[in-house]
């Protein structure tokens, strides 16, 4: 018996481990694309705008929201971007400096952050990096670069901005203005307002405005597969409450001493449940690149109770069935 269970608990560690490789691959897909959007998230909004106002004169605008977690990507072209944030926390991946600060985005001198394979286009007086833009040298203080060097944000130059200076004068009706980031939910119709949008669209096109193409190819694989994970859980738990019911189940056990039983190997069976999906999540931390961890915390502990409770109904019905109750 003990043989049996053993087996079982390692079975559901395997499990626990496997949701958690499920869900670094579905989050390197999306640091992929994230990367290949030069930072931006699926969920990024367009404002497009006719506005003569300039970039300085926006971000005199917004500086006055009381709005954290969110960038604002003012880009020139597809390899420039004029970069507003406020309490963000970027994703991209450094390999040499950097990447801006708060104070960058309150300074009245712009810095530079540039994609690797820009690298020789760089002006070194010194040590210290520039790069040139409308006349001016600009200080790089770091370079952005992954193992695949086709992706955007490898040819990207981010120019800081803030509400004191921008080294660009143009309107905004000469770029292409990207809002992202948690603070912004909710807030569209001011950012419309303020940018002096005629249009808002989704950077990723999508079908509806809950589920669409990019959601499903995004998700779709990562559900499916989670919800595998959780049929053979259940499988696992129905097996372990078999073994139990040889000795709950015995006819010489009165009502009180049956009941009893049951809720001693529930407790049993949530121990092994509990210890065998945090050493299965705790592998899974060690030897995976995690990127989001909360998620797959969330979904274990919901897991843990689903299962909890198909063994507990699923054992209340045996016992009132065997005491003829039902």
């Amino acid at each position: 018996m003990r043989g049996k269970k053993l087996l079982i608990d390692l079975m559901m560690i395997f499990l626990s481990f496997l949701a958690v490789f499920c869900f670094v691959q579905n989050d390197k897909k999306l640091y992929h694309n994230q990367l290949n959007h030069n930072g931006l998230s699926e969920t990024a909004l367009v404002y497009q705008t006719n506005s003569n106002q300039n970039v300085q004169q926006t971000l005199q605008k917004l500086s006055q929201q009381h709005w954290d977690d969110y960038q604002i990507h003012f880009n020139l072209n597809k390899n420039v971007t004029y970069l507003y944030q406020k309490d963000f926390n970027s994703v991209l991946p450094m390999v040499s400096g950097h990447f801006f600060g708060n104070a960058a985005f309150s300074s009245e001198v712009p810095i530079v952050v540039v994609g690797q394979n820009l690298k020789d286009k760089l002006y070194v007086p010194t040590k210290q990096k520039y790069w040139k833009n409308n006349g001016n040298y600009l200080s790089v203080i770091g370079e952005i670069g992954t193992e695949d060097k086709n992706l955007s944000v490898n040819n990207h130059v981010f120019i800081s901005t803030s509400p004191l200076a921008v080294y660009n004068d143009q309107p905004l009706s000469h770029f292409k203005i990207i809002a992202d980031g948690p603070g912004l939910r909710g807030h569209e119709r001011q950012l419309q307002q303020i940018f002096g949008a005629t249009k808002v669209y989704h950077l990723v096109p999508r079908n509806s405005p809950l589920v669409g193409p990019t959601w499903i190819g995004t998700y779709g694989m990562l559900i499916l597969a989670l919800l595998g994970i959780i049929a053979l859980g259940i499988v696992l738990t129905l097996l372990f409450l078999r073994i139990n019911l040889v000795t709950a189940l015995l006819g010489n056990l009165d009502h009180v001493m049956r009941w009893r039983r049951f809720w001693a190997l529930l407790r049993q069976y949530t121990f092994h449940l509990v210890v065998a999906v945090v050493i299965g999540g705790v592998l899974g931390y060690v030897c995976l690149p995690v990127i989001n961890l909360s998620r797959i915390v969330i979904f274990g502990v919901v897991t843990i109770i689903l299962l909890m409770f198909v063994y507990g109904i699923t054992f209340w019905h045996h016992i009132n069935r065997k005491e003829g109750n039902i």
